[in-house]
């Protein structure tokens, strides 16, 4: 196998990698960081749901503002798990056998400039994949958070009406 003759390189291919490198470490720690508030979260709504149920529900009678606390729990609930399931397809690295077939072995090795380049594109379009995936995880988690207010503000006046 023959050595690419590398022309000078160019220092701004490695610095625009660097920075693709630094967007997507981000958004995985973004991910990680989400799932970490879930599991708190889903803590939360359960310790409340206990704490609030068990005060505010008779046993002889379910009330209107029980029944809807215990909803708003539900729904609550199954977005936080929903958050907390492994959903496979994340993008935040590259196959080491594919970069070296692709780049290293290939019958037209790239340069190092051109991998930089090649790849700082390939993990900028994993990153707005990710996105498209991780936005609306953040909307449904704060859905979810504000479903734990709404639920204890329903325990409240569950327990005022007892």
């Amino acid at each position: 196998m023959s050595e690419p003759s590398d022309p000078p390189r160019d220092e701004r291919f490695k610095l625009v990698h660097e920075e693709a490198l630094r967007a997507i470490e981000g958004q995985e720690r973004s991910l990680d960081e989400l799932r970490t508030r879930v599991g708190v979260l889903l803590a939360s709504t359960v310790i409340a749901t206990a704490f609030f149920g068990g005060v505010a529900i008779r046993p002889d009678h379910v009330r209107g503002w029980q029944w809807a606390a215990l909803y708003v729990f539900v729904a609550s609930a199954i977005m936080q798990v929903g958050l907390l399931l492994p959903i496979p397809g994340w993008r935040f690295k590259r196959s080491p056998v594919r970069l070296i077939g692709e780049y290293v072995e290939a019958e037209n090795p790239a340069s190092l400039d051109e991998m930089y380049r090649d790849l700082s594109l390939h993990i900028w379009a994993d990153k707005k994949s990710n996105d498209r995936r991780l936005k609306p995880m953040w909307w449904i988690f704060t859905a979810a958070a504000l479903a734990l207010v709404a639920k204890v503000v329903l325990w409240l006046v569950a327990m005022a009406h007892y």
